[in-house]
């Protein structure tokens, strides 16, 4: 099959990593939207140790980012799904 110049491009598009990337992103800006909303709480940071993997992507993304942030409210008012289909959205569009 001949190399196509796109598919390197595209690979990485749907990578874990472009994906756990867009995860982040989104949890950043849902604390920028409580933050606007008034939610006093929205830039709460508190330490968190590593934890081990849980099996769970958007759980293990979570504890990843809270680890690498501080930001123990990245979540909060969210589902995986809110998270996970966001971002596949995103992919898409």
């Amino acid at each position: 099959m001949p190399y196509h110049p796109i598919v390197p491009s595209v690979r990485s598009f749907w990578s874990s990593a472009y994906h756990a990337t867009q995860c982040k992103a989104l949890w950043h800006q849902h604390l920028e939207w409580l933050a606007d909303c008034g939610f006093a709480r929205a830039n709460e940071r508190g330490h968190a140790e590593p934890t081990p993997p849980s099996g769970h992507e958007v759980v293990d993304l979570l504890a990843q980012f809270v680890h690498e942030t501080g930001l123990v409210n990245a979540h909060l008012g969210l589902t995986s799904s809110d998270i996970v289909d966001n971002v596949r959205l995103l992919q898409l569009a």
